[in-house]
């Protein structure tokens, strides 16, 4: 039986850095993001664990595709007991803002409010 959980796949996961995210001021992993659609963890006959997961991407002209791929299979490779990482792309690209966690969307109205207030000083007093 793999020592790996998916729990312990999607903390790793979640340490892969969405460049968008991070260009917003406003940093997120991968699964905060949405961009985990599916884990699964097995075995090998000599018992290291494969784990699987199906990413996808935000949009079909997103150009981080290698950058993902190579971080993912950085993190997950890097997990004690991973014998395997296999890596499948959603091409349906119905990726929405909607997929987003609800702690990451917290933090975009509150950015978005902090940048409002900037814009517009006179709200500030009031």
């Amino acid at each position: 039986m793999p020592t790996v959980s998916v729990i312990r796949v999607k903390e790793a996961l979640q340490e892969v850095l969405d460049p968008c995210s991070v260009g917003r001021g406003v940093p997120a992993g991968l699964v905060d993001m949405g961009m985990v659609k599916a884990v699964e963890v097995g075995s090998t006959p000599d018992g290291h664990a494969v784990v699987a997961v199906e990413l996808r991407i935000t949009s079909p002209a997103c150009t981080f595709q290698p950058y993902f791929e190579r971080e993912v299979r950085e993190r997950l490779g890097g997990l004690p007991g991973v014998g395997e990482v296999r890596i499948a792309w959603d091409r349906e690209f119905d990726w929405s803002d909607d997929d987003m966690s609800p702690a990451l969307k917290q933090r975009l109205r509150e950015k978005r409010q902090r940048l409002l207030t900037l814009a517009h000083p006179a709200q500030r007093a009031g």
